[in-house]
């Protein structure tokens, strides 16, 4: 009498457990960085704030005042934003990230920064710009 076959060899167990660790360690180093940009977004969309601010005092004035005469909150933060600051005129706007956040450590206390390339007609157009933010935890709009 024949015995049927029941359950897996070893070798395709061995095999099996072999793929699922090669894909672990493609996989988990790319899900941290994708956190890491899913937190900086905050960063971005604090920029984005200002930068309205920015615009529509340009539009009005014609020229870029400094961050009091615009009249946006620079001490608001959240979770992973320290502050936005900007120089002189409001032409260089600047997020800096916190620190003793879950960011990783590379991108604890960086900033990502927004500039002005060109006015015409009363229309800021802006350009966003690394900082010191490592380029990999940036936005599309970044790179």
């Amino acid at each position: 009498m024949m015995k049927k076959q029941q359950g897996f060899t070893l070798i395709e167990l061995m095999i099996v457990v072999a793929i699922v660790g090669i894909l672990a360690a493609i996989t988990v180093p790319a899900y941290q960085d994708y956190m890491t940009r899913s937190k900086i977004s905050e960063v971005t969309l604090r920029l984005d704030e200002v930068k309205t601010a920015v615009s529509d005092y340009y539009a009005y004035h014609q020229a870029f005042g400094s961050a009091a005469s615009v009249g946006f909150n620079t001490g608001a933060t959240g979770k992973y934003v320290n502050g936005v600051t900007c120089g002189a005129n409001c032409g260089l706007i600047t997020a800096t990230t916190g620190t003793g956040n879950d960011l990783p450590d590379d991108a604890e206390g960086k900033t990502v920064q927004l500039s002005a390339v060109s006015t015409s007609n009363g229309v800021v157009v802006w350009k966003c710009k690394a900082g010191t933010m490592p380029a990999k935890y940036l936005p599309g709009s970044c790179k």
